[in-house]
């Protein structure tokens, strides 16, 4: 029998993230409803195509990260492609640290092996979160690049720049997904329509991953 691990793209019949109301982004990650519709203005912020503005916890995600290179001074224009791309590393750390941040439906069977296998290693968290970087800092020096970075320490034994700007994407992660309440993303397992459905969330891994 393989591996959820090993045919995730099978055994996974759908994937939901959760949606967030600019006043849960707000309140989530301390990028206000009033600087939103600044950025959505100047079209830092995808525009809304009628109703109301919601945001995807990827999205919240990237926006968190840009909101703190924001407050270093970098510019928001300029952080559109490292910001989903550390949003995706927040939500990876976010999925391994925060209980319940995961929601699994299916068949009891195959639920339980899902969540067996998510406990073993990390990999199940990388492909829910698409993410191909684990590094947990992501930093820029005077030279101006953004980097990732698994150890901090390294950072400063090598950088001779002036000052740098450095978030901790673990932390980051793990404040949204405590501050969502509720789970970031749903699994729904393929099963057959008569099957007995079981609902189980992760729970804290509690390994320092990064």
């Amino acid at each position: 029998m393989p591996t959820i691990n090993q045919d995730l793209e099978r055994a996974v019949g759908n994937l939901t993230w959760a949606e967030f109301s600019p006043g849960a982004l707000a309140r989530m990650t301390g990028f206000s409803q009033a600087l939103q519709r600044v950025w959505r203005r100047r079209g830092q912020i995808r525009a809304v195509d009628g109703g109301r503005a919601s945001f995807s916890a990827p999205d919240a995600a990237a926006l968190f990260v840009r909101h703190q290179l924001s407050l270093w001074g970098v510019s928001p224009d300029a952080t559109e492609k490292i910001g989903a791309k550390a949003g995706r590393t927040a939500l990876y750390f976010a999925l391994l640290n925060v209980d319940g941040a995961c929601e699994v439906y299916g068949a009891p069977n195959e639920v339980a092996q899902f969540i067996e296998e998510f406990e073993q290693d990390d990999l199940i968290a990388r492909n829910l979160a698409k993410n191909s970087e684990t590094a947990r800092y992501l930093w820029r020096g005077d030279a101006g690049v953004f980097v990732f970075e698994a150890d901090i320490q390294k950072i400063f034994d090598r950088e001779r720049s002036i000052s740098i700007c450095c978030i901790d994407l673990a932390a980051l992660g793990t404040r949204l997904g405590n501050l969502a309440e509720r789970p970031l993303i749903r699994v729904s397992l393929e099963c057959l329509p008569s099957t007995p459905i079981a609902r189980r969330l992760t729970t804290l891994r509690g390994d320092d991953f990064g």
